[in-house]
C-alpha cells in the first residue's frame, strides 16, 4: 500500500489538536501540525499508522484504524515540482 497524503480541507479545516474521524478511522492532529497549516493551507501531510488501541464508543478496547501526520509538503496539493 502506497503512502497517503492528506491536507487540511481534507480533515474539515480543524482548529484544534485532538482525534478525529477520517475515512474508515481516525487521524490525531497536534498543535504543531495545526502551526504548519495555519502558515502553509494548502500543505499536506503523509499519513502513517499509529500503533495504539483506541477505544469504542461500546464496552472495552477494540483495535482501530488510526493514523497520524509525518512528513509534510507544503508545495501546494497535488502540485508537481517545477525541473
Amino acid at each position: 500500500m502506497g503512502m497517503r497524503k492528506v491536507n487540511w480541507t481534507e480533515l474539515g479545516r480543524v482548529t484544534e489538536p485532538g482525534r478525529y474521524g477520517f475515512r474508515l478511522g481516525f487521524v490525531f492532529i497536534t498543535a504543531d501540525d495545526l502551526a504548519i497549516w495555519e502558515k502553509y493551507p494548502d500543505a499536506a501531510f503523509t499519513l502513517i499508522p499509529c500503533s495504539r488501541q483506541a477505544p469504542r464508543k461500546s464496552t472495552g478496547w477494540a483495535p482501530s484504524i488510526c493514523h497520524r501526520l509525518v512528513s509534510v509538503d507544503a508545495r501546494p496539493f497535488g502540485s508537481l515540482p517545477s525541473w
